[in-house]
């Protein structure tokens, strides 16, 4: 769906393939989008996301070294820097990843210099989830910040 001149710019097999658009992927793709409709996955993540951002705020947003606490839904994030947010810490964040994976709990960090921990749940989690998470994560920042 393009005019001959653009599509004269890919060398062959440079754009396209059997992979995309095929039957297999386009019913996976229905099947997923009723899953999310019929267990109401956005509105979990909102009302879930909700419990984590508040939980995150409360036990561990004052602590000196959490930069911000931020997030969307169930995606949330915590940046680590000292001297007003200036300094970036991503030794602390890769030090929390450490001790919350000791603790069962898996985290990523990301952010520039790596001094952010990305906490992402599946849309699937459960309250109870949430609480064990946030009582990991405050156990993992002390230990990691002694």
């Amino acid at each position: 769906l393009a005019s001959r001149d653009l599509l004269g710019k890919f060398a062959p097999g440079g754009h396209g393939g059997t992979y995309g658009g095929n039957a297999v992927s386009a019913a996976a793709a229905v099947a997923t989008l009723d899953v999310f409709e019929s267990e109401d996955l956005v509105s979990r993540a909102e009302v879930l996301g909700r419990r984590l951002l508040s939980g995150l705020r409360e036990s561990l947003g004052s602590h000196p070294l959490v930069a911000e606490v931020r997030g969307r839904g169930l995606m949330a994030g915590l940046e680590f820097a000292e001297g007003d947010g200036l300094a970036p810490r991503p030794d602390v964040a890769q030090a929390l990843v450490r001790e919350a994976l000791s603790r069962r709990l898996l985290l990523l960090t990301c952010g520039v210099w790596g001094q952010v921990v990305r906490i992402i749940p599946p849309l699937v989690t459960t309250e109870a989830e949430i609480d064990q998470a946030l009582a990991i994560l405050s156990a993992s920042l002390e230990a990691a910040t002694v």
